[in-house]
């Protein structure tokens, strides 16, 4: 029941639901040229995921991995011992079936 004097953050947390295991998704509306989602698709069918959304969220991490990738790159000891390390020790951080097979066929 809602009292007089509360915030509604605080009626809002006595109604919320069970927290879940799983991270906080949030949803985003992003706004896409043809030829992007031309590339989008055409990139979800050739990896064999099902769902647009899933898609989406994997391209967006790939290319936060690939930016964080090129400032590690450039402030780092770039000997490729370290770097063939580095890679090892991250993939096996990455739990992404679809990254996993993206490695594999390269």
């Amino acid at each position: 029941m809602m009292r007089a004097g509360r915030s509604s953050a605080e009626n809002l947390r006595e109604f919320s639901l069970p927290k879940q295991n799983a991270a906080r998704r949030h949803c985003v509306l992003v706004k896409l040229t043809d030829e992007q989602m031309a590339a989008a698709e055409g990139w979800r069918s050739a990896h064999g995921i099902a769902e647009q959304s899933e898609a989406m969220t994997e391209l967006i991490r790939l290319g936060l991995l690939s930016e964080i990738a090129k400032i590690f790159w450039l402030v780092s000891d770039k000997t490729p011992e370290k770097v063939s390390q580095l890679a090892d020790s991250a993939m096996s951080d990455l739990n992404s079936p679809t990254l996993q097979k993206l490695v594999q066929t390269e």
